[in-house]
């Protein structure tokens, strides 16, 4: 099976997801990925190395921690696409204005709709142009993708907490939608 895999998806696999359904989507999608046939947009490795920089900054994860998540991703099989020519940067323009989404979110979907592949996300706003667009969706988000770094401290947390692992947010009800 072919999947195209968000940035979102990638990074769960540094935190905790709060609700637990939602971790236990997240540990079956990072735990069976060698089951699939991975794409990922040229701009991905960036935009996961923007997930943990924002991670560390906000104290969230120890550099150790990122170290031994790079070499894990380093081991997966991912077929990075190339730079979008101008005909896909045309059409990826067309799907961000028509869904309301960013550039790069856009190229999840144009790359999706090209490979014939399903989508990993947890971001809804992601999600819901893909299923707009005919593409099958591992996740149904109810919120944005970012990690709980982005918004400052958990104030749910407590001194039980995995401080490896921080928690996210609760707005995921992730499960395959056609």
């Amino acid at each position: 099976m072919k999947l195209v895999l968000d940035a979102s998806v990638a990074l769960s696999g540094l935190y905790t997801r709060a609700a637990a359904q939602e971790a236990m989507v997240a540990q079956h999608l990072l735990a069976s990925i060698g089951n699939f046939e991975i794409r990922v947009p040229a701009h991905w490795h960036i935009e996961v190395a923007n997930g943990m920089l924002r991670l560390e900054r906000a104290g969230q994860l120890a550099s150790a921690k990122i170290a031994k998540f790079v070499r894990q991703m380093d081991r997966l099989a991912l077929l990075a696409d190339t730079p979008p020519t101008a005909e896909r940067a045309t059409a990826i323009h067309k799907l961000a204005q028509n869904h309301g989404l960013t550039a790069y979110d856009a190229a999840y979907v144009e790359l999706t709709i090209r490979s014939g592949s399903d989508l990993a996300t947890f971001d809804r706003k992601l999600s819901d142009a893909a299923r707009a667009c005919g593409v099958a969706v591992f996740g149904q988000p109810h919120g944005m993708a970012e990690p709980w770094a982005a918004y400052g401290s958990n104030p749910e947390a407590s001194a039980d907490t995995d401080t490896e692992r921080p928690t996210a947010p609760p707005y995921f009800t992730p499960y395959l939608v056609r």
